[in-house]
């Protein structure tokens, strides 16, 4: 049962740092058009453009789990429940800032539960 989830794990595709840097330009820019949107106020759109580089992103650098952070509070203002699994991952992140924002916001469901308790 282990050598089969190896299998699985290593047959995945990774991603990488050069990845995310090859499409660096393209993140750069989304991540300006959504942080204008969001001062905007148009929540949806910020999701959209950060979205639509999510798959570049790799949450174990620190410019992937910035950006990544940012489509995480986005999407926790939407109250959308992908923003709890995106702060898990965030939480490992090797930005101190971005790991201690993740964590903090990760436990604020858990407080808003206890006190409608």
């Amino acid at each position: 049962m282990l050598n089969a989830k190896r299998a699985e794990l290593a047959s995945t595709p990774k991603m990488d740092k050069e990845i995310e840097e090859s499409h660096r330009a393209e993140i750069e820019l989304a991540r300006l058009c959504a942080a204008d949107m969001m001062r905007c106020g148009d929540i949806d759109g910020a999701i959209k453009a950060l979205r639509a580089v999510q798959p570049w992103l790799c949450t174990v650098t620190e410019f992937g789990s910035a950006v990544l952070l940012d489509l995480a509070m986005a999407l926790d203002a939407k109250r959308d429940p992908a923003a709890t699994d995106l702060f898990g991952q965030l939480s490992r992140s090797p930005n101190a800032d971005v790991r201690a924002l993740a964590k903090m916001m990760g436990s604020v469901d858990d407080a808003e539960g206890f006190l409608k308790l």
